[in-house]
């Protein structure tokens, strides 16, 4: 009868309906993630958080070095759901590190800080804009990140269990045991930012700006520009635009000074010129301006019926948040984190340490705690 009230039905109806059912009996309650406004600085983002990586993260969250994939157009987002979507991360990062015990702005993490300093324990403060980003090696196949979703026309405003498997760069798993569904996905994702300075970190950030300011790539009416184009060339108009965005100076350069640094200046200034433009006395320059418009590392994955379009937050070690669209239909959000590697027998690290301990405890005459 199930599969006779199915049929012809659109795949996506029938999950709905198929999820619908569930909730009647369901209720899914869930400790949320959360991360700061994208549109603030990563500096003030790094203030705001003390360490939980070190409390959180694990030996999933452990490395500095970037992973390192091929420059792809990095990924747009419409700047009113964006807008929408940095309002419930903002709500989701409280209430991560309300659980955790972690300082909820940089107010808060001061007022820590000079508590640890009365007491002696000022080096049990950690700068946190010394800690490289948890996701700089991540997504890296095997990465398994577990969490909930919701969408009011599936869950009917329930959150759902959601796993999701990294296959490659470019290819994944979701499955929910109570949404009912395993399926592949497509993944799309940013380039990760290197974090130490140095040549690698003012590329990286060069070829985000040459995104970012593409002509092609900022008309949403179109499709993004490909590699070869997105970073091959910045125009007058989009070189001052970058710097009124970063610096907040309008009209620089002049379009005689852009000339005279551009061989081919009706095309642009090539990434060669505009480092060597930049950055010829100060080899930070790019840096030190990159916060003005740096909206944060993203990541989108999704298969015929769901497509999740989420964020990498930094000050929520190991979390991805972000929207979920059903079938061309807003309106759902999905939480994620990171869990560590299991080893054999399918035990996680921290679980089966925990188990030798007791055994130990057992075989020493200690009993169990």
């Amino acid at each position: 009868a199930a599969a006779a009230l199915g049929a012809g039905r659109p795949r996506w109806a029938r999950r709905a309906a198929a999820l619908c059912g569930l909730v009647g009996v369901l209720a899914v309650r869930w400790s949320s993630h959360g991360r700061e406004d994208r549109n603030a600085a990563p500096g003030a983002l790094s203030a705001a958080f003390v360490s939980a990586a070190s409390q959180g993260g694990g030996s999933a969250l452990r490395g500095a070095a970037v992973a390192r994939h091929a420059y792809e157009p990095i990924l747009r987002r419409d700047p009113l759901r964006n807008e929408k979507l940095q309002k419930y991360v903002r709500q989701q990062v409280r209430f991560w590190k309300r659980a955790r015990g972690l300082p909820e702005d940089a107010e808060a993490e001061k007022k820590k800080n000079a508590y640890l300093t009365k007491l002696g324990l000022a080096s049990k403060i950690q700068d946190s804009s010394k800690i490289p980003p948890w996701h700089l090696r991540h997504p890296a196949p095997g990465d398994v990140y577990e969490g909930t979703f919701m969408h009011p026309e599936l869950t009917n405003e329930d959150r759902l269990d959601l796993t999701f498997t990294i296959n490659s760069p470019t290819e994944g798993t979701i499955s929910s045991e109570k949404g009912r569904f395993d399926e592949t996905v497509t993944i799309k994702q940013d380039f990760p930012i290197e974090f130490e300075p140095g040549e690698a970190r003012t590329r990286d950030q060069a070829h985000y700006i040459f995104c970012k300011f593409n002509p092609a790539w900022r008309d949403f009416e179109s499709d993004l520009p490909p590699a070869e184009e997105c970073f091959k060339y910045i125009t007058h108009s989009m070189l001052q635009l970058w710097f009124l965005q970063a610096t907040q100076v309008e009209g620089f350069p002049s379009e005689e000074e852009f000339r005279e640094n551009a061989a081919e200046p009706d095309k642009g200034m090539t990434m060669d010129e505009f480092l060597k433009y930049t950055t010829s006395e100060d080899p930070e320059y790019v840096h030190k301006t990159f916060k003005g418009v740096f909206t944060g590392r993203r990541i989108q994955f999704e298969e015929d019926d769901l497509s999740f379009d989420g964020d990498f937050i930094p000050d929520a070690p190991g979390n991805i948040i972000g929207f979920l669209t059903a079938n061309g239909r807003e309106g759902g959000t999905f939480d994620l984190e990171l869990k560590a590697p299991r080893r054999e027998g399918g035990r996680r690290p921290k679980a089966a340490e925990r188990r030798a301990a007791k055994e130990r405890r057992r075989a020493a005459g200690g009993g169990s705690a």
